[in-house]
C-alpha cells in the first residue's frame, strides 16, 4: 500500500501549478525568457499553495486512508482523491478571491487559478500509484 500517495500528490501538484502559470504567461505574453520576477513568482506560490492548500492535503489523508481500506478499485480510490483536491482547490480559491472572480462578467481570476490547479492536481496524479490494502490473513 503506498501510504505516501495524498503527500506526493499534493507536494507534486503544488510544484506543477506554478510552472503552468510560467508556460501560460510565456505563451500568452510571447515572451522569450523566464526572468528573476518568474523565479520570484514561482517560490510565491509555491509558498502560498502549501499554506492554502494544507486543510484539503489533511481532508485527502482522512478520505485516502479511510478509501484504500473500504475500495476494491485503486482508480476508483485515485478519482476520488483527485475530486476531492479539485473540490477543494475550488472552495479555498473561491473563499480567498471572492465571488467576483469566479464571474464571467467581471474578472474571472479565480476561476482560472482554479483550472491551473486543478490541472496540475490531475498531471501529478499521473505519476504516482495507488495500491490497495490487502485483507490480513488468518
Amino acid at each position: 500500500m503506498n501510504k505516501k500517495y495524498p503527500y506526493q500528490l499534493w507536494v507534486t501538484s503544488i510544484i506543477i501549478a506554478p510552472i503552468l502559470f510560467i508556460l501560460i504567461g510565456l505563451i500568452s505574453n510571447s515572451k522569450k525568457s523566464f526572468t528573476k520576477e518568474d523565479l520570484i513568482i514561482f517560490i510565491l506560490v509555491i509558498v502560498f499553495g502549501l499554506m492554502y492548500s494544507l486543510p484539503v492535503y489533511l481532508l485527502n489523508l482522512i478520505c485516502y486512508r479511510f478509501f484504500i481500506n473500504n475500495l476494491k478499485s485503486a482508480i476508483l480510490v485515485k478519482v476520488i482523491i483527485n475530486l476531492v483536491s479539485i473540490t477543494g482547490t475550488f472552495l479555498i480559491l473561491f473563499v480567498i478571491s471572492g465571488e467576483k472572480s469566479f464571474n464571467w462578467n467581471e474578472n474571472h481570476s479565480g476561476f482560472l487559478y482554479s483550472l491551473v490547479y486543478a490541472t496540475s492536481i490531475i498531471i501529478s496524479s499521473l505519476f504516482y500509484k495507488v495500491e490497495i490494502a490487502q485483507p490480513k490473513g488468518l
